[in-house]
C-alpha cells in the first residue's frame, strides 16, 4: 500500500498527469473555439434560442468526437471500462445519421433557423468532398484502392503500413 501512495509522487507520474490535462485542455479549447467560429459564421452572437443552441451543441459535440450517451450520460465512466470510448462511438453514429436528420428537419433539427441548418450542411458537404478527393488523389498516385473489397480500401498505403484518413469512419 506504501508503494503506491509514493508512486504518485514520483515525477514520472506528475508529468504524465500535466501532459494529460494539456490534452484535456486544449481538445476543449479546440471545441471552443470550433462552435464559437459557427455560431459567428450562422451570425448568431446575440440571440440563439434554446433549440439552435441544442442543435450547434450537438452538430459540434458530434465533429468533434463527443458524442452525447442520451440517458447512458450517467455513467459513461463505467460503460467507458467496458467499451473502449462510447463517446466516441456514438460521435461516429451521429456523424453518419445527422445529415439525414438535418435533411428531413428532424430530431434536434427540428426548429433551428434556416441558416444554421445550410451551415451545418456545407460542412458535411465539405467533410464528405475534401474526402474523396483527396481519396481520388491517393487513388491516382497508386497509394490506395477504392474497391471495397480491398483490405487497403480508404486507406493510405506507404510501403507496409495503413493510415486511416477518414477519423474512424472508414469501417462505417
Amino acid at each position: 500500500e506504501k508503494i503506491f501512495g509514493n508512486a504518485v509522487t514520483t515525477p514520472i507520474v506528475r508529468a504524465h498527469k500535466g501532459f494529460e490535462n494539456a490534452f484535456s485542455a486544449g481538445s476543449l479549447r479546440m471545441r471552443a473555439d470550433f462552435a464559437d467560429a459557427l455560431i459567428h459564421k450562422v451570425g448568431l452572437e446575440q440571440a440563439m434560442d434554446k433549440d439552435t443552441a441544442n442543435a450547434l451543441g450537438t452538430f459540434v459535440s458530434s465533429v468533434t468526437g463527443r458524442g452525447e450517451l442520451g440517458k447512458l450520460g450517467a455513467i459513461g465512466g463505467e460503460l467507458g471500462t467496458i467499451f473502449f470510448s462510447p463517446r466516441f462511438f456514438k460521435a461516429q453514429i451521429d456523424t453518419l445519421l445527422q445529415p439525414y436528420q438535418l435533411a428531413a428537419h428532424s430530431g434536434v433539427y427540428k426548429n433551428i433557423p434556416k441558416s444554421v441548418r445550410r451551415e451545418i450542411g456545407k460542412r458535411y458537404i465539405m467533410h464528405l468532398g475534401g474526402n474523396a478527393a483527396l481519396l481520388g488523389i491517393l487513388q491516382s498516385m497508386g497509394l490506395t484502392s477504392l474497391d471495397p473489397r480491398s483490405d487497403a480500401f480508404g486507406y493510405l498505403v506507404v510501403g507496409e503500413r495503413k493510415y486511416d484518413l477518414t477519423g474512424g469512419h472508414r469501417g462505417m
